[in-house]
C-alpha cells in the first residue's frame, strides 16, 4: 500500500498532468484534487449520505463546504411540472448540459518555428545563448550547467508567453465564430511541435539550445 507505482518528482508530475488537460482541449487548469470531488460527487445520490461520508472518509458538513457542485446536474423541470415536462425534452436538456463544455482540442501546443525565430533575434536570449557557448568552451562542467540554465528558463517564460498569446487568439476566434453559427474548419492552427530534448534540460519550452 504504500510503495509508489511510479516514482516520480511533483514537479514533472504536475507538467505532465497540466500538459494532458491542454492536449484534451480544456481551458483552464484543472487541480488533481478534482478528480477525487468529482467522484464525491457521484456518489451523491445513488448513495445515502451516511454510506457516502464513510467511503469519501468525510462528514456531510466537508462534503457540503468542498464537494458540492456550484451547478446544479438534475432536470428541474419535471419537478416543477412533474410528468407533462419528462421525456421528450430529454435529449434537449442533454445537449444543454454539454454546451458549457468548452473544449478545443485543436488549439496551439507548443511553440512553432516562427516562435523559434522571434525568440532567437530578442536581445536577452542572444546574450544568454553567448554565455552558453563561452561556458562550453572552457569546459567547466558547473558553468555549463549554471549557463545552461539561465538560458532555459529563460527560453521556455518567453516561448510559454508565446504559445498562451496564440492559444488565447485561437480560442477568442473559435469562440466568436460558434456565436455567429459560422464554421470553424478553415481557422488555420499551427499547433506547434514539442521541443528536442537536450542533456542539461530538464523539461519545458527550452527547445534546441
Amino acid at each position: 500500500m504504500e510503495q509508489e507505482i511510479f516514482p516520480m518528482p511533483y514537479h514533472k508530475y504536475w507538467g505532465m498532468w497540466n500538459e494532458l488537460w491542454r492536449v484534451a482541449g480544456n481551458r483552464d487548469t484543472i487541480r488533481p484534487y478534482s478528480l477525487r470531488v468529482g467522484a464525491g460527487s457521484l456518489l451523491d445520490g445513488p448513495l445515502t449520505p451516511a454510506l457516502r461520508g464513510h467511503l469519501m472518509s468525510n462528514t456531510t458538513a466537508v462534503f457540503e463546504s468542498s464537494y458540492q457542485p456550484e451547478h446544479i446536474r438534475q432536470e428541474l423541470m419535471p419537478i416543477i411540472f412533474g410528468t407533462d415536462a419528462a421525456g421528450e425534452h430529454h435529449s434537449l436538456f442533454r445537449s444543454l448540459q454539454r454546451a458549457t463544455l468548452l473544449r478545443d482540442v485543436n488549439a496551439p501546443l507548443y511553440p512553432t518555428e516562427e516562435d523559434e525565430k522571434s525568440l532567437r533575434l530578442r536581445e536577452n536570449i542572444t546574450k544568454l545563448t553567448w554565455e552558453y557557448e563561452q561556458a562550453k568552451a572552457r569546459s567547466s562542467s558547473p558553468d555549463i550547467s549554471r549557463a545552461y540554465a539561465a538560458l532555459a528558463n529563460r527560453r521556455k517564460q518567453i516561448l510559454a508567453l508565446m504559445v498562451e498569446k496564440r492559444r488565447g487568439e485561437d480560442l477568442e476566434e473559435v469562440d466568436r465564430r460558434r456565436a455567429l453559427g459560422q464554421s470553424i474548419e478553415d481557422i488555420p492552427i499551427p499547433r506547434g511541435t514539442p521541443p528536442a530534448p537536450h542533456p542539461h534540460d530538464q523539461g519545458g519550452y527550452v527547445g534546441r539550445a
